[in-house]
């Protein structure tokens, strides 16, 4: 075997081999391969198991192919809100993980309640109304006190969301009543 192909072995194996760590109070788990996120609770392997912990339980989770995201939970467990704020912001625009990016949603609305970052707490939570309306419930951004620069950015990502809800309504509106578009050529023709 040549040099080239052994080392690629050798580095497919060695990612084989990366695992996740879940951390719940002072406790460890490492060697897991987290699954999904699905009504409140984690599922993982772990030696070839499944298992399940509710999320409200987990204080940190540390996935090996997901560096944004393992960061932002360590700024976050460490109290480090902005930089928790900018690492699950990443982790949102990278990783192509369902449930990894609802929990960097919920997380990160969570980390800007904690520093007053009103804007990426409502940018979160917006994702997390279309994607987990349950979850967007239990969080909401909480609105900072007195004058922030914060609220104006806020309340355009706000506006733009509800316009957008208002148009994909028109469309199905506009969709359903096909057969009668001759009595609504005004409103449809804006589409």
């Amino acid at each position: 075997m040549n040099i080239r192909r052994w080392i690629a072995a050798t580095m497919l194996l060695a990612a084989a081999l990366r695992a996740d760590t879940i951390v719940v109070a002072d406790r460890e788990y490492p060697d897991v391969r987290v699954r999904e996120l699905r009504d409140g609770t984690l599922w993982y392997e772990q030696n070839g198991r499944g298992g399940s912990m509710p999320a409200d339980r987990i204080r940190r989770l540390a996935i090996s192919d997901e560096p944004a995201f393992t960061a932002a939970e360590s700024a976050r467990a460490a109290g480090r809100w902005d930089a928790a704020i900018d690492s699950y912001q990443t982790a949102l625009r990278s990783s192509n993980k369902p449930w990894l990016r609802l929990w960097s949603a919920a997380r990160l609305v969570e980390s800007a309640n904690q520093s007053g970052r009103f804007d990426a707490g409502v940018a979160a939570w917006l994702m997390l109304v279309g994607d987990d309306p349950a979850e967007a419930r239990r969080l909401m951004p909480t609105v900072p006190a007195g004058k922030s620069g914060f609220l104006a950015p806020a309340a355009e990502q706000l506006e733009k969301a509800l316009a957008a809800e208002q148009r994909a309504r028109h469309a199905h509106f506009c969709s359903a009543a096909s057969a009668d578009q001759a009595a609504y050529p005004t409103a449809c023709a804006k589409l």
